[in-house]
């Protein structure tokens, strides 16, 4: 891994997605870049518009990333490198060009309950689509999250589609392996489904694929994905959820507060969201 990207806003959500960033690039020994993309507020007074001035905001938001880039330095010493990142723009549009750029494999994000930053950025109407043009997988992290070691992950695997093109479960095979981590298959059916042909045939293929790790398979029994997916991991040991975001309700529903139940903000655990397509 060469670079890992972290959107960091100075919000607490950031702070704590910062410090699971932080592990993973000394984990990995790699290059970190924190990314501070900003809008210029335009203030409104009784006289008009007030220009409050890009340089100024540039230069305090440069000033505090110093602040925080000598701190992780120093805290953090099998970290290659450490780059800063001040621009305005629209953050999924910038974060693509800085991953395209740098070759980024990794980019970590934080979310903050209903003003989730997530939710507000990656969440509009075309957004969800760049995400998935970034090619690269996306860590979502709550901010209550602890910064665990990965033990434990949770892949949330679609029998609905196909696998053998796809490259999903290669890198969830990378992941269980390079953090030495158990891996639990879940796969949500609804309640009176029948597994047909091409979905044993899947589960084979699946388990032919992650031969050599430790792995086990879960069949959940729920009509809402999203909401099997929070109950399996309120009731087993996860460290980290593994999910593809190729339907946007599906996405959507993960990250928005149900009025039934506090779906999301409830895991409190790290998503990973991967692209095999």
């Amino acid at each position: 891994m060469k670079n890992i990207i972290c959107a960091y806003d100075f919000s607490e959500a950031s702070k704590t997605a910062l410090n699971h960033a932080c592990r993973l690039a000394n984990f990995f020994n790699t290059k970190l870049t924190l990314a501070h993309i900003y809008n210029i507020p335009v203030p409104v007074t009784e006289f008009g518009y007030v220009d409050v001035g890009d340089e100024v905001i540039r230069k305090s938001a440069l000033k505090e990333l110093n602040e925080i880039k000598s701190k992780i330095m120093k805290e953090h010493e099998l970290i290659s490198e450490v780059d800063i990142v001040v621009e305005t723009g629209l953050l999924n549009h910038k974060l693509s060009e800085l991953a395209k750029e740098n070759e980024s494999e990794l980019l970590v994000m934080g979310i903050d309950n209903d003003k989730s930053f997530v939710k507000e950025h990656l969440l509009g109407s075309s957004a969800v689509d760049e995400a998935r043009n970034f090619n690269v997988p996306v860590l979502i992290v709550p901010k209550n999250s602890e910064n665990n070691k990965i033990k434990s992950i949770a892949y949330a695997c679609d029998y609905k589609y196909s696998l053998v093109e796809s490259t999903s479960l290669i890198q969830v095979k990378f992941y269980a392996t390079i953090f030495n981590a158990e891996l639990k298959i879940i796969h949500v059916m609804e309640p009176e489904h029948q597994t047909d042909f091409a979905e044993a045939t899947r589960d084979k293929y699946i388990e032919l694929k992650l031969e050599g790790i430790e792995h086990k398979t879960f069949f959940v029994y729920e009509k809402n994905a999203a909401e099997g997916i929070v109950n399996f991991v309120k009731e087993h040991d996860v460290d980290m959820i593994i999910v593809e975001p190729r339907h946007r309700k599906f996405f959507d529903n993960l990250f928005h507060k149900s009025t039934t139940k506090d779906l999301a903000f409830h895991i409190n655990k790290p998503i990973l969201a991967i692209h095999g397509d």
